[in-house]
C-alpha cells in the first residue's frame, strides 16, 4: 500500500513537472512569437522610412550632379570676355572638398549622438597616416589622385564651353564602363560578359552622338575633351579602389579633406601661374560668384552624398541617382537653354543609359540573392517550428 501511494505521488509529481514544462515551453513560444512579431512590425514600419530615404538620396544625387554641371557651364560661358578661368574654377571647387571630414563629424554628432563611437571612428581615420612608411605612401597616393581629379575636372570644364551640359553628362557616364575595363586590366578583376557588352554599348552611344551634325567642327573637340575627362575619372576611381579597398567612411572622408587641403596649396600655385601667364584670365568685377560658389557647393554635396549613400543605403541607390541625372540635365537644357535634341542624341543617350544599367546589374543581382537567402531562412525556420 505504501509503495502504491509513493508511486502515485511520484506520478503526480512527474505529471506536474510535465505540465510546468509544457506551460514554460508555451510561454517561451509565445514570447518568441511576440519578439518575431515586434521585429516584423519594426521592419514594416522601417520600410516606408527606408523607401523615403532612398527616394531622397536618388533625387538629391541626380539634382546635385545635374545642377553642378549646369552651374559649371554658366561660369564658363556667362562672360567669356572678362572671365575665362577653367583651372581657377576647378581649384576653387576642389577646395570645398576640405569640408568632407567636418561633414562626417557633423553626421556623427547629429545622427549617431555617440561620443565614444565618434572617438573610435576618428582614431580609425587617423590610422591611414599613422606610420611613417604608410604616411609617405599616402602622400604619394594623394598626389596621384589629385592629378587625376584635376585633369578630369579641368577637361570637363573646357568641354562645357563647346557642348551642352546634357551631352557632357551623357558621355561622362560612360566612365562606369571604362572603370570595368581598367579594373580587369589593372586590378585583375574577373571577366564579365554583361560588363563587356555594357562597354561596347557605351562606346557605340558616344560614336552615335558624335555623328550628329550639331557636333562637327568645334563641338567635336568638346566630345573628345569629355571622353578624356571620363578616362581620367575612371583612372581616379580605379586607383582610389586600389589604394583604399578596405577603408571605412571616416578614412575616406579624411582623405577627401586632405585632397582639398593639398589642392589649396599645390593647385593654388598652378592657378596663379595660369593667371599670370594669361592662360586663364579673370576680371574680379565680373566673376559670377553665385554660379561659382553654387557649383563648388553642389560638387561637395554630390561627393558627400555618394560617400554616405554607399555606406547607408548601398552603391545601387547611388548608381540609380546618377542614372536619373542624365535625363534631368536634358530636361534642363530643353526648357531653359533652348537646345533642340534630335534623334541621334536620343539614340546615343539610350545606348549609354542601357550600358549604365548593365554595369549596375551585378549589384541588383547581389541584392536579390541576399533577400532570397533571407526568405529561404525564414521559410526553413517556420517549417522547423
Amino acid at each position: 500500500m505504501l509503495n502504491n501511494k509513493k508511486e502515485k505521488s511520484l506520478n503526480v509529481k512527474v505529471e506536474e513537472q510535465k505540465i510546468e514544462e509544457d506551460y514554460c515551453n508555451e510561454n517561451i513560444d509565445l514570447c518568441q512569437q511576440n519578439i518575431n512579431n515586434k521585429i516584423n512590425n519594426g521592419q514594416q514600419q522601417q520600410k516606408p522610412l527606408k523607401f523615403l530615404a532612398s527616394f531622397l538620396f536618388i533625387f538629391s544625387i541626380a539634382t546635385s550632379w545635374a545642377l553642378a554641371t549646369q552651374f559649371r557651364k554658366s561660369v564658363m560661358v556667362i562672360d567669356k570676355k572678362h572671365v575665362f578661368a577653367p583651372f581657377f574654377m576647378v581649384w576653387f571647387g576642389t577646395c570645398f572638398m576640405f569640408f568632407c571630414y567636418p561633414l562626417f563629424i557633423f553626421y556623427f554628432i547629429c545622427l549617431k549622438r555617440n561620443k565614444k563611437l565618434l572617438k573610435e571612428e576618428h582614431l580609425k581615420a587617423l590610422q591611414i597616416l599613422k606610420f611613417q612608411q604608410k604616411f609617405k605612401k599616402r602622400i604619394g597616393h594623394l598626389i596621384i589622385l589629385l592629378i587625376l581629379w584635376t585633369c578630369s575636372n579641368y577637361l570637363y570644364a573646357r568641354a562645357l564651353i563647346k557642348i551642352s551640359a546634357s551631352t557632357a553628362t551623357s558621355i561622362m557616364s560612360t566612365n562606369s564602363a571604362i572603370v570595368y575595363l581598367l579594373e580587369w586590366i589593372l586590378l585583375g578583376e574577373n571577366f564579365s560578359c554583361i560588363k563587356t557588352i555594357a562597354t561596347a554599348l557605351a562606346i557605340s552611344g558616344v560614336v552615335i552622338i558624335s555623328f550628329d551634325s550639331e557636333f562637327f567642327g568645334n563641338n567635336l573637340s568638346g566630345i573628345i575633351l569629355v571622353i578624356l575627362s571620363a578616362l581620367f575619372a575612371s583612372f581616379y576611381k580605379v586607383f582610389f579602389k586600389k589604394f583604399f579597398k578596405n577603408s571605412s567612411l571616416s578614412q575616406i572622408s579624411l582623405f577627401m579633406s586632405l585632397l582639398g587641403l593639398t589642392n589649396l596649396f599645390l593647385n593654388g600655385i598652378i592657378s596663379f601661374i595660369f593667371l599670370f601667364c594669361g592662360i586663364d584670365y579673370l576680371n574680379w568685377e565680373y566673376i559670377p560668384w553665385i554660379e561659382l560658389i553654387g557649383s563648388a557647393f553642389l560638387i561637395l554635396l554630390f561627393n558627400s552624398l555618394v560617400n554616405f549613400g554607399i555606406v547607408i543605403l548601398g552603391p545601387l541607390i547611388v548608381s540609380i541617382g546618377m542614372i536619373f541625372g542624365i535625363p534631368l540635365n536634358t530636361v534642363i537644357d530643353i526648357l531653359f537653354n533652348s537646345i533642340s535634341i534630335n534623334y541621334l542624341f536620343i539614340i546615343g543617350s539610350i545606348f549609354i543609359l542601357i550600358s549604365f544599367i548593365l554595369i549596375i546589374l551585378p549589384q541588383i543581382e547581389q541584392k536579390f540573392n541576399k533577400s532570397k537567402c533571407c526568405c529561404i531562412k525564414l521559410v526553413k525556420e517556420k517549417e522547423e517550428n
